[in-house]
């Protein structure tokens, strides 16, 4: 396999001798060519034991051998129980696999001292990323054959809980009850094939960038199509976004302007082709999830966890409720707290016997379960788990650290964020306060339960029917996110800044002479630099030319009933639809959010500006692996520019570390706040450890280089400081409240006591016999 991770084993010494595997052509299951390879390898060296001493280079060419006939080394289907070769078949097969896995990369001798995990970790993925060239050659492979499409070595593109595509190593694949899972050096355990794509580099340098400009276009093109309107066709509920968005493919490829690229398309034939549509109609069919909830991932009407300021930060609008609720579910504890911490102070006696046992229970459930609670739902929050909520907050973070959001969907991720960590945190905090002052068992009951309502307020009101029954804006605001994450307006307000931007995220890796001609072909097109670049005017839109068949059907239906009537049809107005009060926000509306975006006379000619590369021969054939030069990898990199580069999605998450490149414990730990990378119970120490490096680690970075607005990205960075404060505190708190409730149940009395012949006086009660007076 050309794309796997080698290293060299100096302790080898066995000669490479030829191998006769010609009979792997006749072969039709794996077990016949493995059986008809160790015959050969007896026949060969002339030994029935040789299999314990193939050299590291042998076993190479045989799996290479392997690769290229496509004989597929995870299926076990063949496999007879009572053969008399079947031993050595499986012997031969768990050394193909290591090699596919570890390049070959392993021997006895290293066994007794490094296990395999070891070497994984220590070799993946920092220091042995796979070359262009790797990517390359195998990209257009025929998988069609194989059990499962991709094999064990091989570097891929994932896409886990965090909404993001990074690379990643197969570390195996397996089976369960029909469906094909994978499990890879990202910690993953259970991909599936929708999750799992060929490396976009590799494609990029095959196919050129223009596939990933048309992807921009194509998403102006269907939010303009969607519509929030129950039993129209084009509802967003009903339309078939997949197939509306391979009608637009069809017509971007079959386009005269689009020549060189439709035949470079069809040369790679259908597994080529796939390789690409896969990784370009990502967002689309991750759409087409979340609306039909196919994969069941995606069922928002049994989530109870989506609140009132979770609607904020994706639509950007709901603040009227909303302001209510926070008023309310701050003012509530906090009067509380005034009226019971500064009330007349209590002697002992006035305490019946059962409250201090009453105020111990308390705050021991508060230290052993609540702490913990509060703590897991924080990674929850601001990490990556496995769950709605947190899928639809790892797509909020992408359109964040992108800086694409409006300023109302800034400040409202900055208040979800905070009402779903710190504001629980100090409602415990400040309820325990109040709890000391307390002497009735009933009250302290009482308090605990009214608290627990109050902390779920804003997810309870978001639950009742009138807010929004069956979830259907909140569904339209997912969807809409996705586009967001995709399309990136803000970022390409101007021609120099959509070049440059486009050039650092998608182009980061095509030599410099077509990044030349792109931005030839740019100019040539005349388009403006200034800032109606891509934007048409506010009170007139373009018409769209490159119609699908349904699109040009309608536009001659209008034009024959003018034609044959004289008058103008009644139009099929797209109707703009709110969430909440329009004026909040003027992007507001249901799929109107880059209606300025849809300048289509100029995207259809931008979407055929870009060049396409010839590094796939005329007389390439199809399914088979792409034969490129010994030194493409140095050509390659003469010919790049040299580029920083950006932010994007996927570059972020390479960035972000992960528990098999760890190389301390604090970046070990860094991890843990984004993923649960164990099913063994964790340690509140543990967490608390986890929430700090999220703050030193995660926190400042973000801080300091967020785009967007000045104004939220502070709010954003104190909020969460302030959440991390009191995620600490909270546990502390209700740690050193338990010994002085056995001691004092009424801990603290802030008085004031007010001497009318003297002076103000201030007089703290803490233990029997202690008061301090100012």
């Amino acid at each position: 396999m050309s794309h796997r991770v080698k290293f060299k084993n100096e302790n080898d010494k066995l000669q490479d001798k030829e191998l006769d595997l010609r009979c792997l052509d006749s072969c039709q299951t794996t077990y016949e060519a493995l059986s008809c390879t160790v015959l050969a390898l007896e026949e060969t060296m002339g030994s029935s034991e040789v299999l314990s001493s193939l050299s590291k280079s042998l076993l190479d060419s045989i799996f290479d051998r392997f690769e290229e006939k496509a004989i597929d080394l995870t299926s076990f289907k063949s496999f007879p129980c009572d053969a008399s070769d079947t031993e050595k078949c499986c012997t031969l097969l768990a050394q193909l696999q290591n090699v596919g896995y570890w390049g070959s990369g392993w021997d006895d001798n290293d066994g007794d001292n490094e296990s395999a995990g070891n070497i994984i970790r220590r070799t993946l993925p920092s220091q042995n990323m796979s070359s262009c060239k790797e990517l390359m050659e195998d990209a257009l492979l025929d998988r069609s054959r194989r059990s499962h499409r991709y094999d064990i070595g091989e570097w891929v593109e994932v896409r886990d809980a965090s909404m993001r595509w990074r690379l990643a190593v197969i570390e195996n694949a397996f089976d369960v009850r029909g469906q094909k899972l994978y499990e890879t050096s990202t910690g993953d355990h259970d991909l599936n094939e929708s999750e799992i794509r060929w490396p976009s580099g590799g494609l990029r340098l095959i196919f050129g960038c223009g596939p990933w400009l048309w992807q921009q276009w194509a998403c102006l093109r269907l939010e303009h199509k969607l519509r929030f309107e129950k039993g129209h066709e084009h509802d967003f509920e009903v339309i078939d976004i997949n197939q509306y968005t391979k009608e637009l493919w069809e017509i971007w490829v079959k386009d005269p302007r689009n020549k060189s690229f439709r035949n470079l398309y069809e040369r790679v034939g259908e597994s080529g082709q796939k390789e690409l549509l896969d990784n370009i109609m990502a967002p689309f069919d991750l759409i087409d999830e979340v609306v039909s909830n196919s994969d069941r991932k995606w069922n928002f009407m049994e989530d109870d966890t989506i609140s009132m300021f979770t609607y904020c930060s994706i639509l950007g609008v709901g603040y009227i409720e909303a302001l209510i609720v926070l008023i309310v579910q701050l003012a509530i504890p906090v009067a509380l707290f005034f009226y019971y911490a500064f009330s007349a102070s209590r002697s002992l006696q006035e305490f019946p016997l059962g409250t201090r046992l009453m105020l111990l229970s308390v705050f021991l459930y508060y230290l052993t379960n609540i702490a913990r609670d509060t703590i897991a739902d924080f990674i929850n929050v601001v990490g990556v788990q496995d769950t709605l909520a947190s899928r639809i907050r790892s797509l909020r973070s992408i359109v964040w650290d992108n800086g694409n959001d409006s300023f109302f969907q800034s400040l409202g991720y900055s208040l979800d964020l905070f009402m779903n960590t710190g504001y629980v945190c100090m409602l415990y905090i400040l309820n325990m306060l109040i709890l000391i002052n307390i002497a009735d068992p009933f009250e302290i009951i009482g308090s605990v339960l009214f608290f627990s309502f109050l902390m779920d307020l804003d997810e309870n009101i978001v639950c009742t029917t009138w807010f929004d029954d069956g979830k259907r804006f909140f569904k339209a605001g997912v969807v809409g996110l996705i586009l967001q994450s995709t399309i990136e307006q803000k970022n390409t307000v101007t021609k120099k800044g959509f070049l440059d931007d486009f050039i650092r995220k998608v182009m980061i890796s095509s030599p410099l002479d077509e990044i030349n001609e792109f931005e030839e072909n740019v100019k040539q097109q005349n388009l403006p630099d200034n800032k109606t670049f891509l934007q048409h005017l506010r009170f007139k839109e373009d018409e769209i030319k490159l119609l699908t068949l349904s699109e040009r059907v309608e536009k001659l239906r209008a034009e024959t009933y003018f034609k044959t009537f004289s008058e103008n049809p009644t139009e099929d107005k797209k109707s703009r639809v709110y969430f909440d009060i329009a004026f909040l926000s003027t992007d507001s509306a249901i799929f109107y959010r880059h209606k300025s975006f849809r300048a289509w006379s100029q995207w259809e000619k931008m979407i055929f500006c870009c060049p396409t590369p010839s590094n796939v021969p005329e007389n390439y054939k199809a399914g088979t692996r792409l034969i490129l030069d010994k030194d493409f990898d140095k050509e390659l990199s003469r010919k790049q520019k040299n580029i920083s580069p950006s932010f994007s999605s996927e570059t972020k998450a390479q960035a972000r570390p992960t528990l098999k490149n760890a190389k301390s414990l604090w970046r070990r730990v860094n991890d843990g706040a984004y993923r649960q990378t164990s099913e063994s119970r964790t340690g509140i120490l543990t967490q608390i450890i986890k929430v700090f490096m999220f703050f030193f680690i995660s926190l400042p970075p973000k801080f300091l280089t967020q785009k967007g607005y000045t104004v939220t990205r502070f709010f954003y960075y104190f909020t969460n400081l302030a959440a991390c404060v009191l995620q600490i505190l909270f546990p502390m708190v209700a740690l050193a409240a338990i010994p002085i409730v056995l001691l004092n149940p009424c801990l603290v009395n802030f008085q004031v006591l007010v001497d009318k012949t003297n002076n103000e006086v201030c007089q703290f009660e803490t233990l029997p016999g202690w008061n301090i007076g100012i």
